[in-house]
Parts: structure tokens; sequence; C-alpha cells
């Protein structure tokens, strides 16, 4: 290969644009900041177009940050926020309405009636249980409350699909709207199995087919960037949601192999390889999906607040803190038995998926300090992973011997060191961890051009990086669990 790769990675707080050789070595990055905003009834949006604006600049950024010409760049990868929904007018590209975010909760008792009634239905087709999270809530309640809507869908004008829908539109001067198997299959109309948009489901909902995007694999010649766009013509050779990506870029290609991402939000994924494994209590998705009819699945399980938790208390509850006040962790949660944070203030995901969990602080004392309650908050993103890789392990019958980790959080080796004293089995996190995404979109995009299977990028992936092994025993990490379980039971009987 010769010239570089483009990564695109458009998050739910930031956009970033980063440079990759031709054996996935970071050369540079650019990043911007964007906003949402929040309203009632669980409301939560973004501005369209600031993330394309935002997202245009920080290509620009990176280029010339880094020298590379517009003819030097040889394929482009995109990763982005998975389930947010954008809708635009095909004609002159313009948004009808705010971005949708993945956190907005609006339309819950629509949600909340096929949960009960049709929750079989929905996860043997969808692999997702019901849940204001995915996409397809977002986009009837669109269908339903937007003015002129119908008369774009009638005279075939509305477009509707996910960020990297959007992106691709303004990639390629609006000639393509596409998304891959990995993000649709997280919208909730998506059929894992067919790898189609589903009939039936659309129906229910009363949601055209024609306005939603077509599905390409995650890894084939999705588009071409418009010169008139970005400045330059390039292929674009990937689409990946972000938390796949993460999978892919932590080099998690065989099953049982997993990640966990702390950002906003925790995501926790396992590769199941090229069947899709089912439980319950747990979301099935697709990696990835090639140009040859090659398939990948994960389970995932989600935690809704991990650095949004400590945002909150910021925030919300105007605690004044940096990171440096959360140290001693494990001494701390052992000297403060008993005192727990219960991370629900959102309801809790998975595995208990109760969206009427409330968020609480037991065993407070006169003695609790500040930094006391700090670590217990932190604390409880621990506990909630080892919920989660506890129902992978039952799920699929196999112990998860060690957990590779990115985001926020890890910055903190305080963090690292509890969670695998918790979890009683080594972390790592790899080197440049917070580019470990848009290194996921660049190696599919890296296999296209090279005309070689996803495998092979697999030696460019799973870098050595910062250990973090158990250092208490394991006895007493099973007791410091074992009380999170026993408040979580308390409280759900209240």
């Amino acid at each position: 290969m010769t010239g570089v790769i483009l990564a695109i990675d458009s998050g739910t707080t930031a956009v970033k644009a980063t440079i990759w050789s031709n054996s996935l070595k970071l050369i540079g990055s650019a990043s911007e900041k964007i906003s949402m905003s929040y309203g009632n009834q669980g409301m939560a949006e973004q501005d369209p177009e600031e993330i394309w604006n935002k997202q245009r600049k920080v290509i620009r950024d990176v280029m010339l940050k880094t020298g590379t010409e517009a003819g030097n760049i040889a394929s482009v990868g995109i990763t982005n926020q998975r389930e947010t929904v954008i809708a635009w007018d095909k004609r002159d590209g313009r948004p009808i309405h705010q971005a949708i975010s993945w956190q907005d909760r609006r339309n819950s008792s629509l949600v909340e009636r096929f949960r009960s009634d049709h929750f079989s239905f929905f996860k043997s087709k969808t692999g997702l249980i019901p849940d204001t999270y995915f996409s397809a809530s977002k986009i009837q309640w669109l269908l339903n409350n937007v003015p002129g809507i119908d008369a774009l869908i009638k005279e075939n004008r509305l477009a509707v699909g996910t960020v990297d829908s959007w992106l691709v539109w303004n990639l390629s001067g609006g000639s393509d709207n596409v998304t891959d198997p990995s993000n649709a299959s997280r919208t909730m109309l998506f059929n894992i199995h067919s790898l189609d948009w589903d009939q039936e489901i659309l129906d229910i909902l009363g949601i055209p087919y024609e306005i939603l995007p077509s599905v390409l694999p995650s890894a084939s010649h999705i588009a071409d960037t418009s010169t008139e766009a970005v400045g330059f013509s390039s292929p674009i050779f990937s689409i990946i949601g972000d938390q796949q990506a993460s999978l892919l870029g932590h080099g998690s290609m065989s099953r049982g192999q997993t990640k966990s991402s702390y950002g906003t939000g925790a995501f926790i994924l396992t590769n199941t390889g090229p069947n899709p494994v089912y439980d319950k209590n747990l979301l099935t998705s697709i990696a990835f999906t090639d140009e040859s009819g090659g398939r990948n699945f994960c389970l995932e399980g989600s935690i809704f607040l991990a650095g949004g938790l400590m945002e909150w208390l910021r925030k919300s509850i105007k605690i004044d803190f940096n990171d440096d006040d959360i140290t001693e962790i494990t001494s701390r949660v052992l000297k403060n038995p008993g005192l727990y944070f219960v991370n629900s203030l959102q309801g809790l995901g998975a595995p208990y998926w109760d969206p009427n969990m409330r968020g609480a602080i037991v065993g407070l004392n006169y003695a609790t300090s500040k930094e006391d309650l700090l670590v217990s908050a932190i604390a409880s993103i621990a506990y909630r992973t080892k919920d989660i890789l506890r129902a992978f392990e039952a799920s699929l019958k196999i112990d998860i011997n060690g957990l590779r980790i990115d985001g926020g959080l890890t910055n903190n080796p305080e963090f690292n060191q509890f969670l695998a004293d918790i979890l009683g089995i080594p972390i790592t996190v790899p080197a440049n961890s917070g580019s470990i995404t848009a290194k996921g979109a660049a190696a599919l995009s890296l296999a296209v051009f090279e005309q070689i299977p996803i495998s092979e990028v697999g030696k460019f992936l799973n870098e050595s990086g910062e250990s973090y092994s158990p250092e208490i025993d394991r006895a007493i990490g099973d007791r410091i669990y074992h009380g999170w379980q026993k408040t979580l039971g308390r409280l759900k009987d209240l």
C-alpha cells in the first residue's frame, strides 16, 4: 500500500480524524468537542450540522498537522457513535430535525410495551432487547412529530440514518445513503440473519423501507469522497460502529476475547465468532462483515454511565474534585465496608435491564468523606463490569481470563488496578488507547485496500501496553463484590 489511511471517528462528545500508516501506526490526530442538549422527558439531542462541520474541520486539521497531501490518502475508514438518528432532505441535504441521541429516552412507553408483549419477537430477529437506547423508537418519533415529514416521504426526499450514514452522505457530496451491518444491527429494525431491514418490524412501527439506508458490508467499497466536500477523492473502504471498532482495534478477533471502553457510558463486548449467541439479558450484535459474506458477531453489555457519572458528580451535585482526589481505591473500599454507590441514574442496564431502578448511596455514616463518595462512585463501574463479564461467561460457558480496556477513565491507574482486583483477572491498557476505535476502522479499510482477509491485519493489532494484575486475595475481592450484589437485591425490593 502506498499512501496513508484516514480514519474518521465521530463520537458522542467529540469528533476525531486520525492518519495511519500501512502497518497501522498512528501518524497524527486532531479532534473537536461537540455539544449535547438535554430536555424534559429524557430528551438528548445534537446538531447534525455541527457534527459534520467539525468533522470536516478535523480532517483538514490532521492533514495539515501531518503534512498529508490530498493525493496521499489511499483509503478512508469511518467509525461512529451508534443508534443516534439523523433525518435529512435528500434534495438539499439539510437536516429536518436535531439528531436524536442514543441517550434519548423519549417514546419509552412504546418500548416498554414491546418489551413486555413482544420480547422474544424482537430478540430473535434483531438480537436486541427492546429499549429506547436503539434507533427504532427515535425514527418512529420523528415520523409522528416532525411537521411536513409525510410530504417528504411521498416525494422520495426523506433520508434517515445513523451518524455514519450522515457522514457518508456529506463526504460523498450527497450521492449515497448507506450504512453497514454493525450500525444497522443497533437500530432494532435489522434482521441479523438475513442482513436486511426486517419488513415485519417496519410494518409494526410504520417505518417505510425506502427512507432507510442501503446496507453494505462493513469492509467494502462504500463510496468515494467528494473533492468539493473535503478537498480529495478517495475510496471509503469501511464503516463500523464505535464499540465494534474498539473490539477490533484491541485485536479481539477470537471467540471469548473481550474489551471494555469507559467513555460517557461503558460498553463491554466479547467476540462470539461467526455465529450469534443469544442471551435474554445481553445484546447480540454484528461486529463486522466483509464482501465475501464473512460475518463476525459479538455479545454486549452496557453501563449507561461511566465517565458521565463523574461529570454528574461535578456538575449536578457540585462536588469539586480532580482525578488526583480519586486515589487508593481498593484500600478505601476496604476501609468502608458496606458503602456502595448504586450507579443507576438512568436505570440499570445489562444484565438486569431495570429501567425503573434509581440511583442510591448505601452505607453512609458520619465519617464518610468526599473522597469516600468519589471512590464508591468509581468503584461501582468496576462492579457493573463484573456483572456483565459474569453474564458473558455463563452465556459462552467459558472463563474470561483477561480484559483489554480503553477510554477516559483508564487514564487513572488507580481505577485500572481496582478493576483488576475486583475482576480477579489481568487488565491491559494498550498503547495509544485513545485512538483504539479509529484503529479498528483503519484496520478494516486496510484489509479492503490490500484485498486480504480481515484476520491478516490482526498482526498489527493487539498491541502491548500497561498491564495490571490483581493485588488482593481473590476471596477479598469476591467479598466486596458480594456486598454489591446484596445491595442491588435490597434496592430491587423497594
